[in-house]
């Protein structure tokens, strides 16, 4: 997948990777790993804008739906940033919200902030 031309007084520039700013990069970016990913999507696999989240039931089947994910990034000529990875998670946080073996759960610093709001005391402060 090739990014945006860019035209400077040196010639012309194509970026190798998503550049901050790129018309429809992030669309382009979702429907390329939805394409890349079809027949494992929903099952172990979700993409979300630039993210790959690979989840298992075992320790033994992550390793091989880790193995087979970055298999097809690699066939396809992609790669993935190792500084912004992370393997064998038990718990996430994203979005606000916490995913771990129990299921998808709102993040516990955002339930307290509305734990804290004051109660209105006036029809204006409700409004």
């Amino acid at each position: 997948m090739k990014y945006n031309t860019i035209k400077t007084p040196f010639g012309g520039f194509t970026s190798q990777v998503m550049i901050q700013g790129d018309l429809n990069a992030p669309g382009t970016f979702v429907r390329t790993m939805e394409d890349l990913f079809h027949d494992v999507l929903g099952k172990n696999i979700w993409v979300y804008i630039d993210d790959i989240f690979v989840f298992s039931d075992t320790f033994e089947e992550h390793v091989k739906d880790v193995t087979n994910a970055c298999s097809k990034l690699q066939n396809a000529g992609y790669y993935a940033n190792p500084k912004k990875s992370v393997f064998f998670a038990t718990k996430l946080d994203i979005l606000g919200h916490m995913i771990d073996d129990d299921g998808i759960h709102p993040a516990p610093e955002k339930i307290q902030s509305i734990m804290d709001w004051t109660r209105p005391e006036s029809q204006k402060e409700l409004r």
